[in-house]
């Protein structure tokens, strides 16, 4: 794996600067402290772009994301497939059974004095790790790993760590939630690639 990790160290470097950062972050702040100060940011320019990005990390944007690969390259289709499904298992199997007692925000901090977007159902339960942010960041590093342009991979991370923001914006998740699920993500979907890409007929037709 480390063979992977040197040829796109370029993702790899970016993913570790937001897991330090991340890291500082957790351990200096208060649980709820950005769930909080992003709260207080609400616009109505911002509560518009954040809803739908956070659809980014939905199941339905994978599946219809992972079916635009298949007419291309049914062995990326393959990887993208069995990634996105395997990530998303744990990450419900993690939330459900056990971390089955982590409440979200709504539920911790409470609603008085909180804004809150229309339209949006805020959960309160099943909180860790974030759903949306492992799906999004499984999505994401595997295709930045597929198609191996650095650009690309710049943009691949943004859009996965907007997710992230995205769910603590509408007051879904805690920053330990999404941050697990980033690193989660991040860890099986650089297992899967390497095994995939053990099977020299991957490696041909990737």
């Amino acid at each position: 794996m480390l063979t992977i990790i040197r040829k796109n160290w370029s993702l790899y470097l970016l993913l570790l600067t937001y897991f330090i950062v991340g890291a500082v972050l957790l351990a200096l702040l208060n649980k709820g402290d950005l769930v909080i100060y992003l709260n207080r940011m609400h616009t109505s320019v911002l509560n518009y772009f954040f809803r739908f990005w956070s659809m980014v990390g939905n199941g339905w944007f994978t599946v219809i994301a992972i079916a635009i690969v298949f007419p291309i390259n049914r062995y990326k289709f393959y990887m993208l497939a069995a990634n996105s499904a395997l990530c998303g298992f744990l990450a419900q199997f993690f939330k459900r059974v056990f971390f089955s007692d982590f409440d979200r925000p709504i539920k911790i901090l409470g609603t008085e004095g909180y804004d809150f977007i229309a339209g949006v159902d805020v959960a309160s339960k099943h909180s860790f790790p974030s759903g949306h942010t492992t799906a999004a960041f499984a999505l994401f590093i595997m295709m930045s790993l597929l198609y191996e342009n650095k650009r690309a991979s710049f943009l691949f991370v943004v859009a996965g760590v907007l997710v992230a923001f995205a769910r603590m914006y509408l007051f879904e998740h805690f920053y330990m939630d999404t941050y697990a699920g980033a690193v989660l993500a991040t860890f099986v979907t650089t297992v899967v690639y390497y095994l995939f890409m053990r099977s020299p007929k991957f490696q041909e037709n990737i």
